[in-house]
């Protein structure tokens, strides 16, 4: 019964360890996405809406929405989670959204988009709405009137956030932005 028992033990430990391990190799590979997303991706500068204050912060976060994110009415009637892409463009010096489409565009190392996901009122998410603060900064950004996030853009369309900037002043460091918000095109009428 005893080297019964040192088995079982063993047998424990092996398996305890085990689940440690994938759950370090799980978090580990979120982070390593992310890491590789911001050292390979590129650099593009988001201008935000501003979000009905209510909602804008919710405990040490704020929630963001771009305003590349909304919609044109020519893609007609979206159903909440479709996938959009919206195609970028480098023009006299800053990007610009040239138009969004539901099909994946062909990756080729010269064309940039970003790949979000219809949500409530035809807002698209790009997985990176929500920002977390240090605690109790968050009007800082809620009471803002001009909120620019740095992003860097993988191959595949995922976007990371870089920095948030303030009137051009940005959120962590105080640096400023020196690169111009994407520029997003004139509705359709």
């Amino acid at each position: 019964a005893n080297a019964r028992e040192r088995v079982l033990s063993t047998r424990t430990k092996v398996a305890f360890w085990l689940v440690v391990a994938a759950q370090m190799a799980i978090l580990l590979s979120f982070v390593g996405v992310r890491e590789y997303r911001l050292e390979t991706g590129t650099v593009v500068v988001l201008k935000t809406v501003p979000v009905d204050p209510r909602s804008l912060l919710q405990g040490d976060y704020a929630i963001l929405r771009y305003e590349i994110g909304k919609l044109p009415p020519y893609l007609g009637r979206s159903d909440l989670g479709d996938t959009v892409y919206v195609m970028l463009d480098k023009r006299d010096g800053g990007w610009r959204a040239v138009s969004y489409q539901i099909w994946k565009p062909e990756t080729r190392t010269d064309q940039l988009f970003m790949k979000g996901s219809v949500g409530p009122g035809d807002w698209l998410d790009f997985g990176i709405d929500t920002y977390f603060v240090p605690e109790g900064t968050g009007m800082e950004i809620q009471t803002s009137r001009n909120v620019n996030v740095k992003v860097a853009i993988d191959h595949n369309g995922k976007a990371a956030i870089i920095d948030v900037y303030l009137d051009g002043e940005s959120f962590t460091t105080g640096e400023r932005l020196d690169t111009p918000a994407v520029i997003v095109p004139t509705p359709e009428r």
